[in-house]
């Protein structure tokens, strides 16, 4: 069974809203890069994901996909839930 999230919303996201991981982690957004090619992969939505109490350094697709072509734990599946934390 799949939980049911706000759908990821990019100017939320960089206005410091979190968001939801498909792990069920909570990450921020912090910059999209629209000028330069910072990755080879071409991603181009720079933040940092949650993890142990840890901020690790993320980015992400324009769509907020890990990867194209196949789900990952890291994708961004929506918006992290306002009650939760």
């Amino acid at each position: 069974m799949t939980k049911e999230y706000e759908p990821f919303d990019l100017e939320r996201a960089l206005a410091g809203e979190p968001v939801v991981l498909r792990d069920g982690r909570k990450a921020y957004v912090r910059h999209y890069e629209k000028t330069l090619t910072l990755r080879q992969d071409g991603r181009p939505l720079l933040g940092y994901r949650l993890y142990d109490g840890l901020a690790v350094e993320a980015s992400w697709g324009p769509d907020g996909l890990w990867l194209k072509g196949r789900e990952f734990p890291k994708d961004i599946v929506g918006m992290y839930p306002q009650d939760s934390d």
